[in-house]
């Protein structure tokens, strides 16, 4: 939440102090764990198109200027800490084997189904789905692949859908209902 918060005010603000702000929150995951940090890579990417996209009359080349001084801030908070383990999990070398490698990161990735379909130590649904999840892990174990939401957010979603069929929404609710949809 925090680095979202930091995304959304750089968006607003713009200033050196704002990107600031987005490299120390993107820090602080990192610190947390290495693996975390490159999701926050992926979803900054993803903001900065979703920035550029929605921003009528602003200079692009001044948007893409304050996101290269947020990642140049980030890069500097994190590295002097964490270069070794960056490099070493970069390269593949066996002594990275305490942390998660780059290329986990599509292992460990969420798979659509993965939202709507309950573990198999759901105390009801879960006997249902024991031969789908067994067969679907692609390289990972059933607990790291256990996301699944309930009915509420669904239905939420499915809430926001009729709103912006309907045109409920006013046109920047719905950029950001659009950018959450699809992000996720």
């Amino acid at each position: 939440p925090l680095y979202l918060l930091a995304l959304f005010y750089n968006r607003g603000q713009r200033t050196l102090l704002s990107a600031f702000y987005v490299a120390a929150s993107v820090a602080l995951i990192t610190f947390t764990a290495l693996y975390f940090g490159y999701f926050a890579i992926y979803i900054a990417i993803f903001f900065v198109v979703f920035d550029i996209s929605n921003s009528k009359g602003e200079d692009t080349r001044a948007i893409f200027w304050n996101y290269l001084y947020a990642a140049i801030f980030a890069v500097a908070l994190i590295l002097p800490f964490e270069y070794k383990k960056i490099f070493l999990t970069l390269s593949g070398d066996p002594l990275a084997k305490a942390w998660r490698a780059f290329s986990n990161l599509d292992i460990y990735s969420s798979r659509p189904w993965e939202y709507f379909i309950p573990s198999v130590d759901h105390p009801v649904l879960g006997g249902f789905f024991y031969d789908f999840v067994q067969t679907h892990l692609h390289g990972s174990n059933i607990p790291e692949q256990t996301l699944y939401l309930g009915v509420v957010p669904v239905g939420l979603l499915l809430a926001g859908i009729v709103f912006v069929a309907r045109d409920k929404f006013d046109p920047e609710h719905r950029s950001y209902f659009l950018f959450f949809a699809f992000g996720a």
